[in-house]
């Protein structure tokens, strides 16, 4: 095993240990993405919320929101159109056009 996976494996197996009230995070409640990069929309300032599963010990679910009627929503909803296109495609087989 190489120096970095050596390093990666004791990353991640600190992380695992470590929950958001150990850091002085909130479980719950909004946060705020200063500058979520997507090569599709570029540069999106979302709030999130975190919640974790209660049936599912370790899964947290992740709901990104916008202001209505700002250029983040539009970016946010565009985002949205092409993952939903993205996935019809694959259901359908097909590999959805790019203009």
């Amino acid at each position: 095993m190489g120096h970095w996976d050596e390093v990666r494996d004791f990353l991640a197996s600190r992380r695992a240990r470590l929950t958001p009230p150990d850091v002085g995070l909130p479980t719950t409640g909004r946060r705020r993405v200063p500058g979520l990069r997507r090569p599709d929309v570029g540069v999106l300032a979302l709030d999130y919320d975190v919640m974790q599963v209660v049936q599912e010990p370790g899964l947290m679910l992740v709901a990104y929101s916008a202001a209505p009627g700002s250029a983040d929503a539009d970016g946010l909803a565009l985002l949205a159109s092409l993952a939903a296109t993205r996935d019809a495609a694959a259901d359908a087989g097909a590999t959805p056009n790019r203009a």
